[in-house]
């Protein structure tokens, strides 16, 4: 009976996680093919175990025109769903660092690239319209 109780439970989550919010679940992907888009309100199914949500993007980027002593990061709030728990973690993305990546429940997840890009000092870019290229491997 505790098992009973424990899978709907864990069921019920899913469903509150897929169903909230509207959002619309991406392919199952296979983790050979590496790079994937993640936008807004979509959820990147990688495979059985792992579902990722882009929560929040902090860009810092130095826009394009403007002359700046550094690059600027792009760092990234994600939700992770593995194996019936919710997780989040942060992501940072600087073109100019390479290997700037996080380990996660036998994933690595790097950032690719991040459009669009900023073209001045007053631009605001909404989440909504943010692509994120990411790659995820597996590290078994």
């Amino acid at each position: 009976m505790k098992i009973l109780r424990r899978t709907a439970g864990i069921v019920v989550l899913v469903i509150l996680f897929l169903g909230c919010n509207n959002n619309n679940i991406t392919q199952l992907y296979d983790t050979q093919e590496n790079e994937f888009e993640l936008v807004s309100n979509e959820l990147l199914r990688i495979d059985n175990n792992l579902i990722i949500k882009l929560l929040s993007v902090s860009d810092k980027r130095c826009p394009i025109g403007v002359v700046c002593d550094h690059s600027g990061n792009v760092d990234l709030g994600l939700e992770m769903y593995y194996n019936g728990e919710f997780k989040n973690i942060e992501l940072s993305y600087n073109k100019s660092i390479t290997g700037l990546s996080v380990d996660f429940e036998g994933y690595n997840l790097s950032v690719v690239e991040v459009m669009p890009y900023l073209y001045n000092n007053e631009q605001v870019i909404d989440l909504a319209d943010y692509k994120i290229y990411i790659k995820v491997t597996t590290t078994n």
